[in-house]
């Protein structure tokens, strides 16, 4: 790991509200850490226990955070799940001592935006904090031909209710992940075929895709979840070379 003292030639523009959280039970690792952000003119707080990050959040949230995967009691995993669950939008980078191609696609399917492996170098973890929060600050579907924001989008009795991301099809309800939700939504907004690489950063997720198959398999889901719900039909289909798109343009409620 990198020294803390090792700061020359790190060049970060530190906005006000770069107000950075971290929650991993290694007390040592997480001063180093600390130390290191407070250097470069952070604020930085840090928590040893998914309980107290989460009492925390009931009184306000950071720009960005760390998580760890393997916690005592509530793990990484399952704490960015309740993040989403709970309609929290900064973005959080996953660490862990497990950096396999597998690994990293469970904490990115979990809900992360990036995923580190330890050890890793301090220079590497700012610069994958600054990535997110660069993505979160642009309009990252600024270029994408967009049809008008919904409420709901509607393919004859199935229908995706946007804000309380979930589908509905006469007396049947599927909730969404965060992910799935942006992923459907961004499918439904475009008015054409969408990259696997724009579908990807829709998600929120920092991982390229040549690195990972997580769009596939998040859409091999989804795909499967529209049929269930529209008589069979599919709704979502692949365009080679271009990515993905909805097969029957839906109506929009506004």
């Amino acid at each position: 790991m990198q020294n803390s003292e090792d700061l020359v030639g790190l060049a970060h523009t530190v906005a006000e509200s770069d107000v950075l959280w971290m929650l991993d039970d290694d007390v040592e690792l997480c001063r180093m850490i600390e130390t290191y952000f407070e250097r470069l003119g952070w604020t930085f707080r840090s928590f040893h226990a998914a309980r107290d990050f989460e009492f925390a959040l009931l009184e306000s949230s950071p720009e960005a955070a760390i998580v760890d995967l393997m916690l005592p009691g509530k793990t990484g995993l399952e704490l960015v799940q309740s993040l989403q669950v709970s309609g929290f939008h900064f973005p959080v980078l996953m660490l862990s001592a497990m950096g396999s191609p597998s690994d990293r696609v469970v904490g990115l399917e979990a809900g992360a935006n990036d995923y580190l492996a330890k050890p890793f170098l301090c220079r590497e973890l700012q610069l994958r904090i600054v990535k997110m929060l660069d993505i979160r600050r642009r309009d990252s579907t600024a270029a994408l031909p967009l049809r008008p924001a919904a409420a709901r989008y509607q393919w004859e009795r199935l229908v995706f209710e946007v804000g309380s991301r979930r589908l509905v099809s006469g007396n049947l309800c599927e909730p969404l992940s965060r992910g799935d939700a942006a992923l459907l939504e961004a499918l439904c907004t475009a008015g054409g075929p969408i990259s696997r690489q724009a579908l990807l950063r829709a998600t929120g997720s920092l991982v390229d895709t040549e690195e990972t198959r997580t769009i596939d398999v998040r859409i091999f889901r989804l795909r499967g979840l529209l049929k269930k719900l529209n008589d069979g039909n599919d709704l979502i289909r692949s365009v080679r070379g271009r990515g993905y798109q909805i097969a029957q343009a839906p109506a929009v409620i506004q």
